[in-house]
Formats: C-alpha cells, sequence, structure tokens
C-alpha cells in the first residue's frame, strides 16, 4: 500500500525538530578542529610544543574518520541513527573534555587525537542525513542543506566562544567546556 504523500509544509512541521537536533548534533563535529588554532600558543607556550605537532591532530582526527566511514554507514544501516549518535555525541565529549588532562606527552596528544577521531566518525554526517532523508521528501534539499550547516555555525561561534574561554578559564577549562 503506497502512503499519501505529505506536502513540503507537512513534512516541515513534522520534522523540523529533527532537522534542529540534526544540525546541532552535526556541529560537535567540527568544534575540535574549528578551535585547534585557539590551542595552539597556550599548549606550545605550557609544553615547548611545535606548531607542526600541535596542527598534527586534526589531520589524524580527518584521516581516522576518513577510513571508519564505511564502518559508520553499516552501523547506521544495522542500529539506527539514534544508536549509533546518541552514544556517538557523549564519547565525542568525553573525548574532547579528556585533551584537558593533558600532560605534556607529545604520545598522549596525537593517541587523544586518533581516539577524537575514532569516536567522532559517529556524528558525522552520514547519520544524521540519513535520518533527514527518511522524513524529507517533498523539501529534502532544504532539509538537508540546513542539517550540514551545522557544522559552518560552530565554525562561526567556536573561535570567538573558544577565545573567551581560553582568557577566561585557562586552555584545560576550555576544552572542557
Amino acid at each position: 500500500m503506497e502512503q499519501a504523500k505529505l506536502t513540503a509544509k507537512q513534512e516541515w512541521q513534522a520534522g523540523w525538530t529533527l532537522v534542529l537536533a540534526a544540525s546541532l548534533g552535526f556541529s560537535f563535529f567540527s568544534v575540535m578542529l574549528s578551535a585547534t588554532g585557539l590551542f595552539m600558543q597556550p599548549l606550545g607556550e605550557e609544553f615547548g610544543w611545535s606548531r607542526t605537532l600541535l596542527s598534527s591532530g586534526p589531520s589524524i582526527a580527518t584521516v581516522a574518520t576518513a577510513l571508519l566511514g564505511p564502518f559508520l554507514g553499516w552501523m547506521v544501516d544495522r542500529f539506527g541513527t539514534r544508536k549509533v549518535v546518541l552514544p556517538g555525541l557523549v564519547l565525542t565529549m568525553a573525548a574532547i573534555s579528556a585533551f584537558s588532562l593533558i600532560n605534556g606527552s607529545q604520545l598522549q596528544w596525537i593517541a587523544l587525537w586518533v581516539v577524537f577521531g575514532i569516536v567522532s566518525v559517529s556524528i558525522k554526517s552520514t547519520p544524521w542525513t540519513t535520518a533527514v532523508v527518511g522524513v524529507f521528501q517533498q523539501s529534502r534539499g532544504l532539509a538537508l542543506g540546513l542539517t550540514l550547516s551545522g557544522t559552518a555555525v560552530a565554525q562561526a561561534v567556536v573561535p570567538p566562544l573558544g577565545n573567551y574561554l581560553i582568557t577566561e578559564f585557562g586552555w584545560r577549562a576550555s576544552f572542557v567546556w
């Protein structure tokens, strides 16, 4: 039996909260990547680390998420979006907070970025767009556009917010916030 098609207005009435949640959830994926530059000076001063080492972190995480992307797709197909992204958000926040525990070990810095890359793959665009595509047909392009704008919002908000937090509370507390 074929379902009756909803109008774009009906889709938005029923699914706007999904798009908002997906956009906000996806924004967490780029928090660390857009904040890394803010931490270079305080970490470099405290531990004597080079900018090369400090900037290697996002590259490590990006490679990890690229390699794990197909596995993420399989997990979303098998378990569903919620069962992937909800624990993924919690683990990603924990991974970001773990950066506040850095003790000066360069190996620890690299390991934290590997862990971040592994857990943050769960909040890449794949699960968010899968959920949105499952609800929207008539207004799919707009819904996907708004969902994917989450990273742009994070990239606009995180630098000034991160700078404020580092200035007022220090770099360790900023990772937690």
